[in-house]
């Protein structure tokens, strides 16, 4: 079983990798990450699973080409996000039908602020902290951070978590472990983010 340090070695060095062309690197990336990619995409387009689909796989061929822009490894997923949100709103403004569905989604477009496409320092401060979030959840096991994004990132409440989470693991799981394991997920994620600012 790894730990967070290991877990964070072995990111960065599969992005080590992958910046000089290792597919084979990538791809474990890729499978690392997808899901949660994924996600952003479906949420980002409303829904539509086939479009998700597609855009999940441009994200990634994307970051392929692009990755040796990528300064801090531990912001991969950070900059996965910030990159699927940006093309999804570029999906949005192309489809003519598809553009009222995605104006009703929460899209951070603050991230990209302004007409130029220049962020401002404020965005620039949001940016850096979900970097650092993101690279704190990156850093924690399997189970914490699924809680956490279970939770928080995905919006799911409490009863839906045991649903979901029951039903991944093949056997019921009661509320109170629940519960437990997203404080102490929180907890892990606190002092994880308290290690980084030290």
């Amino acid at each position: 079983m790894y730990g967070p340090e290991s877990d964070a070695d072995a990111l960065s060095s599969l992005i080590e990798r992958s910046r000089v062309g290792d597919r084979e690197a990538f791809g474990e990336l890729t499978v690392r990450f997808q899901a949660r990619v994924h996600f952003i995409a479906l949420k980002a387009l409303d829904g539509h699973h086939e479009d998700a689909q597609d855009l999940t796989q441009d994200v990634f061929i994307q970051a392929f080409r692009q990755i040796g822009q990528l300064q801090d490894p531990l912001a991969f997923f950070a900059w996965l996000r910030i990159m699927t949100t940006r093309m999804a709103i570029n999906v949005c403004t192309r489809n003519k039908s598809r553009r009222r569905e995605c104006q009703h989604q929460e899209i951070d477009k603050d991230i990209f602020v302004n007409k130029n496409d220049r962020p401002t320092p404020d965005s620039l401060i949001a940016n850096e902290e979900r970097a650092r979030i993101h690279a704190a959840l990156d850093s924690l096991g399997e189970m914490d951070r699924r809680a956490l994004e279970l939770f928080h990132l995905q919006d799911n409440s409490l009863r839906e978590m045991k649903i979901i989470l029951s039903k991944e693991e093949g056997r019921q799981i009661p509320m109170g472990t629940i519960k437990r394991r997203l404080h102490n997920a929180r907890r892990r994620l606190g002092r994880e983010l308290e290690t980084d600012a030290a």
